[in-house]
């Protein structure tokens, strides 16, 4: 790197005399070598938030599955929670959708006026997950 700049210096002494010679003001070093940048940033102000629009994570719904017997996972244990918790399952969620989960949502969708089909779909499950009216077992 010491090379480099030596051999850089000696190149603009070298463009310095020969601009001399020929009776042109030469160039100081420091001009040819200060970075000049090829636009200046101008800080961007944050934007004000609407205090009207409610915060996206707050309306941001998780992706819902058509879950049906045979199902299994968390979509199905997290089904089989709520059911419990509102009093249409006994037991334990163990995250496999079999005929006492089937069973149970179709209780659930009698009493909460969906159709009745055993299949936790999109409205069965925002019905039993984000429902205000939703009716409990009895």
């Amino acid at each position: 790197m010491d090379i480099l700049k030596t051999l850089i210096v000696y190149m603009v002494m070298v463009a310095n005399g020969a601009v001399v010679a020929s009776g042109a003001t030469p160039i100081p070093y420091e001009t040819l070598h200060t970075p000049t940048p090829y636009m200046t940033a101008t800080p961007t102000p944050a934007p004000t938030p609407d205090p009207t629009l409610a915060p996206a994570v707050a309306t941001a719904t998780p992706r819902l599955y058509l879950l049906t017997k045979g199902s299994t996972g968390t979509s199905v244990r997290n089904l089989q929670a709520r059911l419990i918790e509102l009093g249409y399952l006994n037991g334990e969620a163990d995250g496999i959708y079999g005929k006492a989960t089937e069973n149970a949502v179709r209780d659930f969708q009698l009493r909460n006026g969906l159709k009745v089909d055993g299949k936790a779909g999109l409205q069965t499950q925002e019905k039993l997950f984000y429902a205000q009216d939703v009716v409990a077992a009895k």
